[in-house]
């Protein structure tokens, strides 16, 4: 053999080890010095309606808000790493490059710090076409129907009263979304133009409809319509528009998926979503110095519930499935978390559902009683987790092939809560994020007694409007919204103690409606705002929300 096709030869294999060295990498700069942006001029990163939410909540526009400085970025350019995709609220780049050059661009006056984050390349400037269906494909198979998962939160009277989520934009982050373009239960989504952005952050391509189908399962939850002459399918919110996002790496579990999701959110942000629904989950990786710890479960470390908080702090509710490490088994009964952890399992809630900040869900059957499978809390810190539960078990959801049938986890439970929580937003839209995810807790079945099995249990539309949904017609309380004064009137024989709370759970008043009484006048003279009015008659509970003009 010649020398110099020795030295090509040698010049190949250094080329492409170096491509195979390839890896993905955060990038995180020192300042947003010099910014180009100014938060007098917001509508130059946000949109429109992000500005309108923010200001409707009086949430203000910071620099946190800017996007990282274009010059910084081309700097990591021009040391020799690909730039992807770049990060507002961590002032961060996602990039790929090879380890070797880790230590030029540490030594970039602008770099703070760099994060291995993935093992090799991913990402791509191509984008891959993809096409929505002219003819949608109807189910072949239809297993199951709604009725259950819908009537448990109430759905089926919100939906009735006008509140089917239209208005409302929802972003769900997933790890694939195959059939959404071609399947009838999603075809009006198409129709109407109410997918207003389909996005990839794992690889870039713009193609959320490949990967998997787990995503489909969960947009159905949400989205789903499909009816013949024997069934009706629905989702919680079939009217809302959503933003589609692959965050999950289906096939590997890295770092990169949580960063991943902060992109997403971000995105989700700018473009105004109201509500992200997130059936992931994360704990340890494919990698063991990534893992997390149950101690790193405490609201604040991880990154995802970092980005999670950081969404919230902006106005969004975040939604997020508690988990699916309660056990390995699909039956609602028998898994506590005393046998759980004497199997050596993890068995606690994962990141982002540790925030204080997310409504993260856990999973009931139709008899309402726990899933076995479904996560424990509380977080690290002490907190009550799941927050609320919805039907996880035997969900009805549409697969990728556009049939009918059902799944088991959190991963459904929770985008059923995130349909709720859309249409209920839309009937109270006076109410901030938080002020929202605590109208769900306190309307909740086990609001007077939380666990860290079901949080504060299955909420339900009908307790949100007052209307008695456990103790049957024993009172009515009336009026709602109140301007000076309630009345609690009994209608049955039984005496009723009741208990008004402000938001955050102080008591305002306390007293019983003894036997004997018709009524009892409560004079509201406090300030303006939403209250909890508890009542109970024995072991049995409700809480009614009232709103004081």
């Amino acid at each position: 053999m010649d020398r110099n096709r020795i030295l090509w030869l040698v010049v190949c294999l250094l080329i492409a080890g170096s491509l195979k060295a390839q890896d993905r990498y955060m990038v995180f700069f020192n300042d947003k010095a010099n910014s180009a942006y100014s938060a007098g001029l917001p509508l130059e990163f946000l949109s429109q309606r992000a500005i309108d939410r923010r200001v409707k909540q009086s949430i203000s526009v910071t620099e946190e808000d800017f996007p990282v400085n274009a010059s910084y970025v081309q700097e990591v350019r021009d040391a020799g790493a690909a730039v992807y995709l770049t990060s507002r609220w961590k002032n961060a780049a996602l990039v790929e490059m090879s380890s070797s050059l880790e230590s030029s661009i540490l030594g970039l006056a602008c770099v703070a710090s760099v994060e291995f984050v993935a093992p090799g390349s991913k990402l791509s400037t191509t984008k891959v076409n993809f096409s929505i269906a002219e003819t949608f494909t109807d189910p072949e198979v239809i297993l199951a129907n709604t009725d259950v998962q819908i009537r448990m939160l109430g759905a089926d009277r919100l939906h009735s009263d006008g509140f089917d989520g239209s208005g409302m934009l929802i972003a769900v982050f997933d790890g694939g979304f195959i059939g959404v373009n071609n399947n009838s239960p999603f075809q009006h989504l198409h129709d109407e133009g109410r997918i207003i952005a389909e996005l990839d952050f794992v690889e870039n391509s713009g193609n959320p409809y490949q990967y998997a189908s787990h995503g489909t399962n969960v947009l159905s939850c949400i989205a789903g319509a499909y009816e013949n002459d024997t069934l009706t399918f629905i989702g919680t919110a079939p009217k809302a528009k959503f933003i589609l996002a692959v965050t999950e790496e289906v096939a590997t579990e890295y770092r990169v998926e949580e960063y991943n999701w902060l992109l997403a959110a971000e995105y989700a942000d700018s473009a105004g979503v109201d509500v992200i629904n997130s059936s992931l989950g994360y704990t340890d990786f494919d990698d063991s110095s990534m893992d997390y710890t149950y101690e790193n479960m405490d609201g604040q470390t991880t990154v995802t519930t970092q980005a999670a908080n950081l969404a919230a702090s902006k106005g969004i509710l975040v939604v997020n499935s508690a988990g699916n490490a309660g056990s390995d088994s699909d039956s609602s009964d028998g898994s506590t978390i005393e046998s759980c952890k004497s199997e050596g399992n993890w068995c606690y809630i994962g990141a982002p559902a540790d925030s204080p900040n997310v409504l993260a869900v856990g999973a009931v059957g139709g008899d309402k009683s726990r899933a076995s499978f479904s996560s424990f809390g509380p977080s690290y810190d002490g907190r009550t987790k799941p927050d609320v539960s919805a039907m996880g078990l035997q969900t009805t959801v549409v697969y990728s092939s556009g049939n009918i049938g059902t799944n088991n986890g959190t991963s459904f439970s929770s985008p059923l809560m995130a349909g709720y929580a859309a249409s209920l937003w839309q009937a109270y839209p006076e109410l901030t994020n938080m002020e929202l995810m605590d109208l769900i807790k306190n309307t909740a079945s086990q609001t007077s007694s939380p666990d860290n099995e079901l949080g504060y249990g299955i909420p339900h539309y009908l307790i949100v409007l007052g209307t008695s949904v456990e103790l049957g017609k024993r009172f009515k309380v009336y009026p709602n919204p109140t301007e000076s004064s309630l009345t609690i009137e009994r209608i049955d024989m039984v005496e009723i103690a009741y208990t008004l709370s402000n938001l955050e759970g102080k008591t305002m008043i306390r007293g019983v409606l003894r036997i004997g009484e018709d009524q009892v006048k409560i004079n509201s003279s406090f300030k303006s705002g939403i209250y909890f009015l508890r009542l109970q008659s024995g072991e049995q509970v409700e809480t009614i929300k009232l709103l004081k003009k």
